[in-house]
């Protein structure tokens, strides 16, 4: 009988999560990248800590920091705004910080490590405490539920920095068979718990590439021409006064207000 470590089933769970998403919906791609980024740590925390593969116990905390990074560009595109910032991309540069850190003070990376996932934990907290969960990018039908996916990531990636805090602890107190217990409880509940909720479809948004301008609509709109072509109404040819009125009607009548949709 085949016996897999807890961290390596969640591996598999989130695997299989990333190829439905990526080819039976329509899942935006930094949601897909977050998902395959926690099924990538869950495989390589599972092979150096339960398979011996000591060489890659390096990498481990550079994939690990780029969880937190993604989590908060997909939480921007999805939830804040509607397109995309180049200067998001600078976030990614994270991964090559804790690298350096690995290669030159391999004693700041716990610390560094702590400090990555608790501090994009507590900004989309403070972003979605500024907002009071009324998020700008989010249906309108969906109400705070996104609000509440995104703090409950949040949570999780703080969670994963607290089981950091206390693998370093149950080593220097001299249960070295802790970590092995701590990982496959709080890091595998966590990484399974963000790939599960950002699959959510109350947050799935894709964001338009760009630096923050408008989008212009194009001149050659279907109609347009016989728009043009049409003869030119003045402003004394419409009544109004009789439109506005009849659509106070219909929105008391209807009560179109109360429809989200």
């Amino acid at each position: 009988m085949i016996v897999l470590p807890v961290p390596m089933i969640v591996a598999l769970l989130l695997g299989f999560l990333f190829l439905r998403a990526t080819l039976f919906t329509e899942t935006p791609r930094l949601l897909a990248a977050l998902l395959l980024a926690c099924a990538c740590q869950s495989v390589t925390v599972s092979v150096v800590q339960y398979y011996g593969v000591s060489e890659l116990r390096l990498l481990q905390p550079i994939t690990a920091s780029l969880i937190p990074a993604l989590a908060w560009v997909a939480f921007l595109d999805g939830a804040i705004r509607s397109q995309r910032k180049s200067r998001d991309l600078l976030h990614f540069l994270i991964p090559g910080v804790m690298a350096c850190a690995v290669l030159a003070i391999p004693v700041t990376i716990d610390a560094l490590l702590v400090a990555i996932f608790v501090s994009y934990g507590v900004a989309i907290l403070v972003m979605l405490h500024r907002h009071s969960d009324d998020l700008a990018n989010t249906r309108l039908a969906s109400g705070h539920f996104p609000a509440v996916i995104w703090r409950i990531i949040a949570i999780a990636l703080i969670a994963s920095a607290i089981s950091d805090i206390c693998i370093t602890l149950a080593l220097s107190y001299g249960y070295h068979g802790a970590p092995g217990l701590i990982l496959s409880v709080f890091s595998s509940v966590a990484l399974l718990m963000i790939g599960f909720l950002c699959l959510s479809p109350d947050i799935v948004t894709e964001p338009v590439e760009g630096d923050g301008d408008e989008y212009d609509a194009p001149s050659t709109a279907p109609g347009m021409h016989r728009q043009e072509n049409a003869p030119h109404k003045t402003n004394e040819d419409v009544p109004v006064h009789a439109i506005m009125e009849q659509l106070e009607a219909l929105v008391i009548g209807k009560k179109l207000y109360l429809d989200p949709d």
